[in-house]
């Protein structure tokens, strides 16, 4: 019966799995699994003359099994976007893009108000401030240091006789 086993391949050159030692059926080139842990193995091996020299030298074995290190590296996969990585994107965009729309929204508000108190102020305040005054608090700088005129005062020639 041929079974072929879905088995994972050892890491090219890696210490403790030579050429010969990876068996026939460690053939799939299948990807890593999500989540595994790699241990580096190493094998140490004893004199000889130590294990004649036991009172039982041909039923004598002994086998030590222990950690090189007391720490292991561990790998896991993770999905690089998540749903929750996806909403949160979004979610963070719409955000922006409401947070300058109200902005907006505040300047023109801004804009209407100031236009309201000129009007009001226009037509409330006494006359009582010369030309060259009120010519100047009808302009406006731009970001760009433009100058323009937001309304033009009415020029009233004086009646007075000399």
């Amino acid at each position: 019966m041929d079974v072929l086993q879905r088995n994972t391949q050892p890491p090219k050159d890696e210490p403790g799995f030579p050429e010969w030692s990876v068996p026939v059926y460690m053939n799939c080139s299948c990807p890593h699994p999500c989540s595994f842990i790699g241990y580096t193995t190493e094998m140490k091996m004893f004199p000889k003359d130590y294990m004649e020299s036991s009172l039982f030298p041909n039923a004598y074995m002994h086998i030590d099994i222990h950690y090189k290190e007391r720490f292991a590296i561990s790998y896991q996969r993770f999905m690089k976007y998540t749903v929750q990585d996806l909403l949160v994107t979004f979610g963070g965009m719409a955000s922006l893009f409401l947070g300058c729309s109200l902005v907006s929204l505040m300047e023109i508000f801004c804009v209407i108000y100031k236009s309201l108190l000129m009007l009001k102020h226009k037509y409330t305040k006494v006359d009582t401030v010369s030309r060259k005054q009120q010519f100047m608090s009808c302009h406006r700088n731009h970001a760009l240091h433009f100058s323009k005129l937001l309304y033009k005062p009415p020029y009233k020639k004086s009646s007075t006789v000399r």
